[in-house]
């Protein structure tokens, strides 16, 4: 009776004068005590342990569940730890303690298995936020919800609840409010989808095929880990690149930058039969020897570039700035709507036949005004590298036709759409031209950094395909210095197709007007074109 009695003058102390008589108190009572014992999350009940049990007893309590769920926590943290094995499990050991990771392994040692896992791993710790990127939406969609080892089959390993999976946006989320993200390294607008989030643990897989992830690392994912402090970190899983001197294979070989670093091969994986068979049976199906670069990148984990692809596997280097007098200047431009936006100017001297990079430029997140500055600019330049300021001229990419045209109705620059016709016959003539000198680059400039890098694509038997592997790296400066070498092609005299557009023709005749009516006639300075066109 009497701990009743403390309780109802505990409960009404301060309310009793709003409460009119013992009746109206009574009935506040019950209803009080009613709703304190069936609904754990009530104020009453809350009310009820703070007068019964002291402020140092609720505090124990909180202590007592909170060790209880880290030991939850922690028993299926070890359900997942101890159905990966030793190569997987080290891993597993780094995330938290070491920011950078890198797995570099041949195929079919269970990478995809891995990052599944340690998604799931992090994600038992509530409302922590996880990310994986892949090459495009569809490849990360599909290893995550892989139904043999993706998330799912991980997820009921931990006991870990999935509450909605939204294949929209890209979001697994759990009961405990932590969450994975996946997405795409496509271009700059996939990589900016990422911003406003703050990610624990990040995974980069297929990291050896990725291109331009100096603004997907820089501005986007190292600021997205700073609320974690030193417990965050981001893996880099993948085999390893055929790309000569990719940046992931720079990243690997180098000993200085405190990357923690994995590679091993099919051969260590225990959980696959006869790998050594399998290798040997790759090998005969396709026609390769154990020792050729794509058995020894793909099944042993080697890092053994793919030169035999080079697009443009030898090139000659200027000497100086200016090796011969101009007859012309052709100014390539490759527009990138949401990468880079490239820039080539070639002249070139026609008794010679002879071509050589004026100027290289390569830049991104620019504005359409900014990109027709460049180009003018670029224009400008040249003029004063020629006698006869007719031969510059401009050739654009056809995927963004209205600044084109703005820069030749606008601008009054001779910009024209490029000719793109017969492509693979313009790049082996490139190629010829740079291996026998006849056109000169700038060494360790940006066109010689992607003939490093721009492969021809190889068919599911090795084979080399004539087309350019824009899934590997994408030349942006290749494509510029093509749009400008078609026409120096023709200037040069080589045995290729080429043909003026309607457009460049209008330009260079303006309209006279005489006894003899109306007329055009062909322009003899740079200041007359532009002022007619041939609608007229």
């Amino acid at each position: 009776m009497a701990i009743k009695d403390t309780l109802r003058n505990d409960i009404l102390a301060g309310i009793e004068e709003r409460l009119a008589d013992e009746k109206t108190q009574k009935k506040f009572l019950d209803t009080f005590f009613t709703s304190a014992l069936t609904n754990p999350k009530s104020f009453a009940h809350q009310r009820m342990v703070e007068i019964i049990l002291p402020v140092s007893a609720i505090e124990q309590i909180d202590v007592k569940r909170a060790q209880a769920q880290k030991k939850d926590i922690t028993l299926h943290q070890f359900a997942i730890f101890q159905n990966l094995y030793d190569k997987q499990q080290g891993i597993l050991n780094c995330i938290g303690k070491d920011k950078e990771i890198m797995a570099i392994t041949s195929r079919r040692t269970g990478k995809t298995t891995a990052d599944c896992a340690l998604l799931v791993y992090v994600c038992l710790t509530p409302n922590t936020h996880a990310l994986y990127i892949n090459i495009t939406y569809k490849q990360a969609e599909k290893q995550l919800f892989n139904p043999e080892e993706g998330i799912e089959y991980w997820a009921e390993i931990a006991g870990l609840k999935i509450i909605k999976e939204d294949k929209t946006d890209g979001f697994i989320y759990f009961e405990n409010g932590s969450f994975i993200q996946y997405g795409s390294n496509q271009n700059k607008a996939s990589a900016d989808k990422y911003r406003g989030f703050n990610y624990k643990v990040i995974i980069i897989d297929e990291i050896g095929h990725q291109s331009n992830l100096d603004y997907l690392l820089n501005e986007v994912l190292y600021p997205a880990q700073a609320d974690y402090g030193d417990r965050y970190s981001i893996l880099y899983t993948g085999t390893p690149s055929r790309i000569p001197h990719h940046f992931s294979t720079e990243m690997f070989l180098n000993e200085d930058n405190g990357i923690k670093k994995f590679n091993w091969s099919m051969l260590e994986n225990p959980f696959l039969p006869n790998p050594r068979e399998f290798i040997e049976s790759i090998c005969k199906k396709k026609g390769l020897d154990i020792n050729s670069p794509f058995i020894q990148r793909e099944y042993f984990g080697k890092f053994v570039a793919d030169t035999e692809a080079l697009v443009i596997p030898k090139r000659t280097y200027k000497a100086d700035k200016k090796s011969f007098p101009y007859d012309g200047i052709i100014i390539g431009v490759d527009y990138g709507y949401t990468d880079n936006n490239a820039i080539v100017a070639v002249g070139y001297n026609i008794e010679k036949k002879k071509a050589e990079t004026v100027t290289e430029l390569k830049f991104n997140r620019a504005t359409v005004t900014e990109v027709m500055n460049r180009i003018e600019n670029v224009y400008q330049n040249c003029l004063n590298l020629v006698e006869d300021k007719n031969t510059v001229m401009i050739y654009a990419d056809t995927n963004e036709q209205s600044i084109t045209a703005d820069l030749r109705i606008k601008r009054k620059l001779p910009a024209f759409n490029c000719y793109k016709y017969n492509k693979q016959y313009a790049l082996e003539l490139l190629r010829d031209m740079c291996g026998t000198g006849a056109l000169l680059i700038d060494k360790d400039e940006m066109l010689d950094r992607e003939f490093d890098q721009t492969l021809y694509k190889r068919d599911s038997d090795d084979n080399i395909i004539p087309e350019i592997d824009d899934e590997v790296f994408h030349p942006d400066g290749i494509f510029a210095l093509l749009y400008a070498m078609r026409r120096v092609f023709h200037e040069l005299s080589y045995d290729i197709e080429w043909k003026e557009s309607s457009e460049e023709a209008s330009w260079k005749y303006k309209k006279v007007s005489d006894e003899n009516g109306v007329r055009l006639e062909k322009t003899e300075t740079i200041e007359d074109y532009g002022i007619y066109l041939t609608e007229d």
